[in-house]
This record gives structure tokens, sequence and C-alpha cells, in this order.
């Protein structure tokens, strides 16, 4: 039985949350743009926390730093306050809904294993806390006996209904160990082979949802004392490097203004995924990494300010999780001969969503510009990797619209499945009097 509750209880809570899909929508929108009450508004309701944890550390001497892991609501403010220590850490969100932070304990701070530490995330005024379960140190401190050495999983070559997962755990005899995977399952038991040693077995259904970077974790009980550990090795036998594609402004181009977004998306192919936290980012030489927007499936960066005219490199460094290292560059000018300084005549630009870009579940709006009245086609393609589906691409959308005198134009497209991570190619081509442009747009589902 789940040892979290609902509610209020000291040491463990379960949050759940619900998605929300939309249904196949097939027919084009033409300009004009829908009215505003035709928008459907949701209430608010207050942001879920999935799991809290801390990374594994052998004491809590001074110097130690503390890493908190919070999964939850994307688009939170999330934060962690630790008993005795003023000042609430505020915790950074790497990809969507999974929020770290990092905390160095100092000289006058008496922290022990049992030291309270409570997460909270905060969307609007709505907020909700979590109190952290496991112990701070390995195993609770000096007075538990309790510790997992390590927790392993035995690759498999695809992720696919049937294939097997197999886990390994290794830690203190004669316990109680189960794990966790996401949302697929939760505690399952782990028997005990040999002292110390624990195996346990999981077989992939066809609705299971595995996104890159999953939270499997693995829990160890005796006598009342709990460790827990994480999985840090992806599932998948994967050699093949991740890849950095669909870099904007495109490689050997000028950029249409002069502070452009910069952006990119990963692909790991079948692979066990990109892990966010590997990525590093290089502007014209200068880390960025810290002012860019980095999740598993893409990135961006904005310059704070105009940049002035010259040209500009963009290195981006990754690993998948299975350690497997990647990497992409490119270049683009700003403020030469650009479509901004010298316009051509017949344009075909995205003006929303921006390209390698979140979007949320439902209906897709695309919005553009061109030449007025021109005929302007697009097909949608979608790849998901739901469990049944990984790596499959379904067209979602294919259609046809005209310009207004204004050269706008809209359509609107959703996808029968709506799983996180699922990426969607737009492309779109505009013709008038003989000529033709086209457009790509990449958009990740959030």
């Amino acid at each position: 039985m789940d040892s979290r509750v609902h509610g209020a209880m000291t040491l463990v809570a379960v949050l759940t949350t619900q998605a929300w899909a939309g249904t196949v929508l097939l027919g084009a929108v033409a300009a004009p743009l829908p009215s505003a009450s035709a928008e459907i508004i949701i209430a608010q309701s207050a942001p879920a926390i999935d799991s809290f944890t801390a990374g594994e550390v052998d004491d809590l001497s001074p110097g130690t730093e503390l890493i908190f892991t919070v999964e939850g609501s994307p688009k939170a403010k999330a934060t962690v306050s630790i008993a005795g220590v003023a000042a609430r850490l505020p915790l950074r969100e790497v990809e969507p809904g999974v929020y770290e932070g990092r905390y160095t304990i100092k000289r006058n701070d008496r922290i022990t294993g049992k030291t309270v530490v409570r997460a909270t995330l905060t969307q609007g005024r709505r907020s909700t806390s979590l109190q952290l379960a496991q112990p701070l140190a390995a195993g609770g401190g000096a007075d538990s006996a309790v510790r997992i050495e390590r927790f392993a999983v035995d690759p498999i070559e695809r992720l696919e209904p049937g294939a097997e997962l197999v886990f390994r755990l290794t830690g203190t005899p004669d316990s109680r160990a189960s794990f966790t995977i996401g949302d697929v399952v939760r505690d399952r038991p782990m028997e005990q082979t040999t002292p110390g040693s624990y195996e346990g077995r999981y077989t992939i259904r066809r609705d299971d949802n595995f996104p890159p970077g999953v939270a499997i974790t693995a829990l160890l009980e005796n006598q009342g004392r709990t460790a827990r550990s994480r999985l840090e090795q992806g599932l998948i036998n994967d050699k093949e490097a991740p890849t950095v594609q669909n870099a904007a402004p495109a490689d050997r181009t000028a950029a249409e203004s002069p502070r452009p977004l910069v952006s990119a998306v990963f692909d790991d192919g079948r692979g066990s995924g990109v892990d966010p936290k590997s990525v590093r980012v290089r502007f014209d030489g200068r880390d960025v990494t810290k002012d860019s927007t980095i999740t598993a499936n893409f990135f961006n960066f904005q310059p704070k300010r105009d940049l002035p005219p010259g040209e500009y490199r963009v290195e981006v460094d990754l690993k998948d999780l299975s350690g497997n290292v990647g990497r992409g560059t490119w270049s683009f000018d700003v403020g030469r001969a650009s479509a901004a300084t010298r316009p051509e005549p017949f344009v075909l630009t995205v003006t929303s969503p921006a390209n390698n870009s979140q979007v949320p579940g439902g209906p897709i709006t695309v919005r553009g510009k061109t030449a007025a009245g021109a005929s302007v086609s697009a097909d949608v393609q979608a790849t998901t990797s739901v469990i049944g589906l990984f790596g499959v691409n379904q067209n979602v959308y294919k259609g046809t619209v005209q310009a207004d005198a204004q050269g706008n134009f809209s359509f609107q497209f959703s996808s029968p499945v709506t799983a996180a991570g699922t990426r969607y190619e737009v492309n779109l081509s505009a013709v008038q009097d003989g000529k033709t442009r086209q457009q790509k747009l990449i958009l990740i589902q959030q």
C-alpha cells in the first residue's frame, strides 16, 4: 500500500494532477482570428507536488552541498525551507515540472538527519507544501543502519510493450525494498536474492508513458528507518549520441532582429533521452547556460540587449541519460543584409508560437504573415514518446488557408495524444503568382 496520503500528514503526501487533452481538429481557421469570447477559461487549481527528494550525502558537516529536487506542476515558483535556516532556498525549473536547488551547509547551521525540510510550489495565490520524507544524510545519520549502496537497472534495447525492466539494489540486508517509476508504478516490491541484494521486475504495458528523464526511485525500509535512491542511468542500451537540430537563427543566415531568440531542439532518436542537467550553452564565447531555458527537448536564449552588427557563434554541448556526448555549433549574422534591412517582396514568417517553443495541451493556433491573398499550405507531423507509439510519426493536420488583405493567416490543429514531450513539425508553403516560399516550425508539447 502506498505510504503517502492526502492532506496534512506529517511526513508524506500524495498529490495528483489531471491532464487535459484536446480532441482532433482537422479544419483550418482562416483570418480573421476568433474573438476572445470563444476562448476557454480554466479555473486555477492548487499546484501539485509529485515527489520531493534530496541527493544522498555521507555527513552534514559545514561545506557539504545539499541538492534538492521537486517534481510537480510546471511553471510554478518553487522554494525549500530548512528548519533553522532563515532564508528560503529558491529552486530553478530545469525542465517542465522539475525543479532543482542547492544549499551549502554553513558553519553556524545546526542541521541533522532529523531536520525538517519542506518544499513549496506556488502559482498565483495558491500553494502546496510537502515535507521531505527521507533523512538528509545517508541512512538517516549515525543513529540509522539503513543504507542504499547501489541502485541500477539492466538496460534494454527498446522501450516497448512486453519488454521487462530488471532493477537491482544493494544495501542493508533483511530490509523491505521497493521501486517507483514516475506515474507508471508505485512501491513495487523487490525480492532479496542474497543478503543485501534485491531484485525487482516490471513488464511494460501498452498504455505506459515513459517520458525522457522519468523519475525512478528505490526505497529501503528497516525497523521504521528508510533510505531512498534515484536511478541515475538510462533504461535503454543506448550507444547513439544526441543531436542538436532546427537551430534558430539558422546557420549562416542573417537574424531578423538585433536581439534574436536563439534556440534549437534536441533529438536522441530511440535512445534514453537528453539529460537537461548536462546541457551547456555558449554564445559568442560566453557561457550563457544559467540565462537559458533548458529542457530535455529544447533550449532557448535571448540576449538582454540589442547586439552590435557582426557574426555570432553558438555552441551547445549535451549528454543523454546513457552518457553519450553530443554537440551542436552554428553561426549567424546580425545587421548584415538581414531581412529587416532588405525585405523580400514575398515573405513567409510565423508570428506565433515561437519556433522551438513549448505549447500547452489542447488546440494549437499557428499565426503568420505573407503576401496579401497568398495561398498557405500546412502539414503537421507529430512524434510522441508514449509507449506503443514510441518513435511513430502521425499526421495531425493537412490543409490550406488564404492570407487576408494584410497578409495575415492562421490555422489550428490538435493531436489525439497530448503526451508531454510530443514534438510537432509544422511545414508551411506559401504560393502566389508562381512564386513559393517555405518555412518550418518545431513545437514541443508541455
